[in-house]
């Protein structure tokens, strides 16, 4: 669930993952049946790890990164306006972008609508078959809605080098300045300023623990 309380503690707004999402969409790596026989690991199905509220559309946006999908929901009447990310089964109720994410974090939505999120790529190798070994991207992408039509296309990508991906954890924030802020879990914990140029103006290194641990 994502739920919202008062200052006093009372909810005044839920919405329930399990009323909404088909459980026919799972991570098809870590099925259901791996859950049922192995107990001692719960099944995270869903694994929200962003949200973003939208004052102007009165929308929230959601991450979800065991289904590689983001989720525009309507605050007001609870139901979903799209799905953008990684169609899991044959029907048309997630809209797939261009250049397709997976394992997804972090979640900003900017003036424009355009939303900006870090593509982990635990999936990308599956995805695009040149790849020998998954890699991280931060990426903005366009989201065109008209009508009942949607168009997700990214407009902007930069690819991490293969020793900074992080499968885990991450995030990306496009800047006042226009440059995009990354973090990632690889090379020991590493946040990078990119211009849009794709240019390395800003590097730091947070020597962390082992990479399993982040």
């Amino acid at each position: 669930k994502i739920i919202e309380w008062d200052n006093e503690g009372n909810i005044v707004w839920e919405w329930n993952a399990f009323d909404h999402y088909s459980m026919e969409d799972f991570d098809l790596f870590v099925s259901w049946d791996y859950s049922v026989n192995n107990l001692a690991e719960p099944y995270d199905w869903t694994h929200f790890n962003a949200l973003f509220f939208d004052e102007s559309s009165n929308a929230l946006y959601v991450s979800s990164r065991h289904l590689s999908r983001i989720t525009k929901i309507d605050y007001s009447s609870g139901e979903i306006i799209w799905n953008i990310g990684l169609p899991l089964r044959s029907d048309d109720l997630v809209i797939m972008p261009d250049s397709p994410f997976s394992f997804q974090h972090g979640l900003q939505v900017l003036e424009n609508g355009n939303i900006v999120t870090l593509d982990n790529g635990n999936l990308s190798h599956y995805i695009y078959p040149d790849l020998q070994s998954p890699v991280s991207r931060a990426m903005e992408i366009n989201i065109t809605e008209n009508d009942d039509d949607l168009i997700a296309q990214v407009i902007w990508a930069y690819t991490l080098d293969s020793d900074l991906y992080g499968a885990l954890s991450g995030n990306v924030q496009k800047l006042s300045n226009g440059n995009y802020l990354i973090t990632t879990i690889g090379g020991t914990g590493t946040t990078l300023e990119v211009t849009p140029a794709k240019e390395i103006v800003w590097e730091c290194k947070y020597n962390l623990g082992p990479y399993v641990d982040g």
